[in-house]
């Protein structure tokens, strides 16, 4: 008897609690958002009008031919996921994401496709997701407003895209006044906070569903530029471009992604922050193109054999693997070999982050820089001012040279690599790896055909007389420090000696 007493006096006690708990966050909701029942209805009303939907011709194949996910063999795959930092195999994460590999030639077939955009300008200006218009060619693209009215034609411009967000900006001719909608401040979003995605999922115009901010700064590898929002707000193959609203009727994000085995709505959604949309749109509308602060740095991660070879087991942040010439981080000081570990004061611990630190800053602003730098006896921080310059087109980064003829060494060095000797008149630094013996040391790191061997231990190559020497420096049984290109990337790696 005691017991139940117990227990019933408990539940009441529990209940007054919960009675004034729940009364207290009340309030504070309703002081803070004025949230009802009506909220989300009243929310769709104001913002529908200026969610659109975008629909696109796209045409595939030409040269490239096209396989199932499941026929990309294993050597692929782990190219994939290496190139996006992942560890993952495809079956595991975002399957629906992966690219397709093939080498047989194909006819070009046009197909639909369909993604979603927000108005953001009331002269005509909408934003969406790149990979909703890429391979779109002009006059190709249509948009549907609200009310059903279709915009297509010429009447439609792309005025930029954006590789790096996966952002692009379109802009329509029309009489009529558009209703746009404005950008929040996605850095005040808190984890838990209401919000709503509206689009277009898999062709169901004006579609709108609830969740939460279930976190932030996620990256998931489908663009070079990532901080991304989570959200539980239900997104599928069509909302891509659409806006995720809060509860003040603003964007704080641009659906993009989602997490899935299936190619559709698993719970885990993912949208482009607000302040990184608005920082892009304003850009390509105001030159035509996202303007990217630049140091002229190609970079490394530490990896572990790096940090083995440097001493520096307890140190986080990249390499400089090279410095452009006349570059901001030349004319500042920068050094290959320095150990890059902060930014404006805020650690570093790999590529991707130096990246997110300096891309997205104004072309012209001034950055401290904090390295460390390899000096005779120890290895010392010091700090450098950089003021940013404005990245180049990635084909005005890609290096110049003369193609090189097919004469090849046949001498195998003992590292595993046969070189394709250089013409006389070729200009391009380093030797092009022809062919890499299976199993050998510079197999297992990972070095492959095509790639450009540039130094050596720390020594410049350009001859098998300069890779020879260099390779004879080596101290005692320590490994070799190669430092290769392969396309626009200089990459690091340690080899071992036999």
């Amino acid at each position: 008897m005691k017991n139940i007493t117990g227990i019933i006096i408990a539940a009441f006690l529990f209940l007054a609690v919960f009675s004034q708990t729940g009364n207290a966050l009340s309030t504070d909701i309703k002081a803070k958002e004025s949230f009802s029942f009506q909220t989300f209805a009243e929310i769709s009303k104001k913002v529908l009008p200026s969610v659109v939907s975008v629909e696109v011709k796209k045409t595939l194949g030409g040269q490239s031919a096209f396989r199932k996910r499941g026929e990309m063999d294993e050597e692929q795959k782990k190219r994939f996921f290496e190139r996006f930092g992942r560890n993952q195999q495809p079956d595991e994460f975002f399957p629906f994401f992966l690219p397709f590999f093939g080498d047989e030639k194909q006819e070009e077939i046009e197909i639909p496709a369909a993604g979603s955009g927000v108005i953001i300008r009331s002269d005509g200006y909408i934003i969406t997701n790149n990979h909703v218009i890429a391979g779109a060619q002009e006059g190709n693209i249509s948009i549907r407003l609200n009310d059903d009215a279709i915009i297509n034609g010429d009447n439609v411009e792309v005025v930029g895209t954006d590789d790096f967000t996966d952002l692009a900006v379109l802009k329509v001719k029309t009489d009529k006044t558009l209703p746009a909608m404005e950008f929040a401040d996605s850095d005040a979003l808190e984890i838990g906070e209401w919000v709503l995605a509206i689009g277009n999922p898999l062709e169901l115009k004006g579609s709108v569903s609830q969740g939460i901010i279930s976190a932030k700064h996620r990256v998931i590898g489908k663009a070079i530029l990532e901080d991304l929002i989570q959200t539980t707000a239900s997104i599928n193959p069509g909302n891509s471009g659409g806006p995720l609203v809060n509860l003040e009727n603003k964007i704080v994000g641009l659906n993009t992604a989602i997490a899935s085995n299936t190619g559709r709505w698993q719970g885990v959604g993912f949208a482009i922050p607000s302040n990184t949309a608005k920082n892009v749109c304003e850009s390509i509308i105001e030159s035509g193109k996202a303007k990217r602060g630049w140091l002229g740095i190609h970079m490394g991660d530490l990896t572990p054999d790096i940090k083995s070879y440097f001493d520096l087991q307890e140190v986080e942040g990249i390499i400089v693997i090279k410095v452009i010439e006349g570059s901001p981080a030349e004319k500042a000081g920068v050094k290959a070999y320095d150990i890059i570990t902060a930014v404006d004061g805020e650690k570093i611990r790999n590529r991707l982050e130096m990246l997110q630190k300096i891309a997205p800053k104004a072309v012209g602003k001034d950055v401290e820089i904090t390295l460390q730098r390899e000096d005779i006896k120890d290895i010392k921080e010091r700090k450098i001012k950089v003021n940013l310059g404005e990245r180049p087109s990635e084909e005005e980064l890609v290096p110049s040279g003369k193609p090189m003829e097919e004469k090849k060494s046949r001498d195998f060095e003992s590292l595993g690599i046969i070189f394709r000797e250089k013409d006389d008149t070729e200009s391009k630094e380093g030797l092009e790896v022809e062919e890499i013996q299976k199993d050998s040391p510079a197999a297992k790191a990972r070095i492959t055909p095509g790639d450009t061997i540039l130094e050596v231990n720390r020594e410049k190559v350009n001859s098998l007389e300069d890779f020879r020497a260099a390779l004879k420096k080596a101290e005692g049984d320590r490994d070799h420090f190669i430092m290769h290109q392969r396309g626009n990337e200089i990459l690091f790696s340690t080899v071992k000696q036999k």
